[in-house]
């Protein structure tokens, strides 16, 4: 299947799930999906929080 579907009438790009998934995987997180008979497929994102203390405010520094 295709990786990247962009879809001119709105305006919108979809990613493949697979793709998806790995890309929260990298940023530290999960994508986890169900499947729900009739009623389409619920998805939970996970991202982990920056720690502020770390993280360089834009212009500042």
């Amino acid at each position: 299947g295709q990786l990247l579907t962009f879809q001119p009438e709105t305006g919108s790009i979809s990613l493949n799930l697979n793709v998806t998934k790995n890309l929260f995987q990298a940023l530290g997180g999960k994508l986890i999906v169900k499947q729900r008979p009739q009623q389409g497929e619920v998805m939970t994102v996970f991202l982990p929080l920056a720690d502020l203390a770390k993280t360089p405010l834009p212009g500042i520094g």
